[in-house]
């Protein structure tokens, strides 16, 4: 530190002491905007896909052109004031969005979906497991009769790769020929012959379960499963027989969906804001003496404070 010809006025390296501050101040502030908008823009745009996109795809889709146009628009000031930090500006946002659009389609797909199909979709209750399946084909949630339970003795377990693909016979008894048209299944819970353990089929309060949709990621393998039944025990599943994880309260599981794509969407934003490293921006993380101000903030601050 010295002082000028007068005696009067703090110098550090040649910058009286307000005008060091100053622009202190501004490196801060521009690297705050630098971080905080691209990661507000993941968050609304993960946000987006995780609690609309079900019912409004088309509303969301549109909101996602909007934020990359704005981004687009952000790199392009800096043909207008050839300020770099508008063109970095620009491309954080274009890759906060994107991020954005591929972490909340993932969160969409593994959590939310299912979560929207078990609150909207159909619910048969007291059903016989002698009716046909294709009369409920619509459904999503199936409780059966009283007496009806997993015929665990016909349980087969299809064995794939490291995997094993349940399937066992819903009965109560009734039925009057060998067709079975209530499947319960599951994954890495029987054996290959007489046993089946998944999800709640031990507990006897559980009469029933949710179906799953034909489009499910291991559909053809329980349905392999259900043909070695067959030909092991001479039962037979009809076109259009449904497929069931044999639970005691399905609502459960769709708040166990609920809350994991919820978590994952905090913790998304959550990290995304950790590695930006926000506590670089807070201005006592600001070096107190020398020349630059960048000491400590790196290339980002000589983008925010360049003329």
């Amino acid at each position: 530190m010295i002082r000028d010809i007068n005696g009067d006025a703090k110098v550090y390296a040649g910058q009286p002491e307000p005008m060091r501050k100053k622009k202190v101040s501004s490196a801060a502030a521009g690297l705050a905007v630098l971080a905080t908008l691209p990661w507000l823009m993941f968050s609304l745009v993960t946000c987006l896909f995780g609690f609309v996109y079900g019912e409004f795809a088309p509303m969301v889709w549109a909101l996602v052109v909007c934020c990359l146009g704005l981004s687009i628009l952000l790199s392009g000031l800096y043909f207008i004031s050839k300020r770099v930090a508008h063109l970095v500006l620009g491309v954080f946002c274009l890759v906060g969005c994107s991020s954005g659009v591929l972490f909340g389609l993932f969160v969409d797909g593994e959590y939310m979906q299912e979560h929207g199909r078990l609150q909207h979709g159909a619910k048969y209750h007291n059903v016989q497991p002698a009716e046909p399946a294709p009369a409920h084909a619509d459904a999503v949630v199936l409780s059966f009769s009283v007496g009806s339970a997993i015929d665990t003795m016909h349980a087969v377990g299809f064995k794939k790769s490291d995997d094993t693909y349940c399937a066992a016979p819903i009965l109560d008894g009734t039925e009057a020929d060998s067709e079975v048209q209530y499947w319960a299944v599951g994954v890495n819970c029987c054996l290959e012959r007489g046993d089946f353990e998944c999800d709640d089929a031990k507990q006897p309060n559980a009469h029933g379960g949710i179906v799953l949709s034909e489009d499910h990621e291991d559909m053809e393998h329980f349905k392999e499963a259900v043909r070695q039944v067959e030909e092991a025990h001479g039962l037979a599943a009809p076109k259009g027989a449904l497929f069931l994880r044999w639970v005691v309260d399905p609502n459960k599981i769709g708040n166990a969906l609920w809350s994991s794509g919820v978590t994952a969407i905090a913790l998304g934003a959550f990290f995304l804001l950790a590695g930006l490293d926000c506590s670089r921006l807070h201005p006592e993380s600001l070096p107190k003496v020398g020349p630059q101000v960048t000491t400590r903030l790196g290339w980002l601050s000589e983008l925010v404070t360049e003329d």
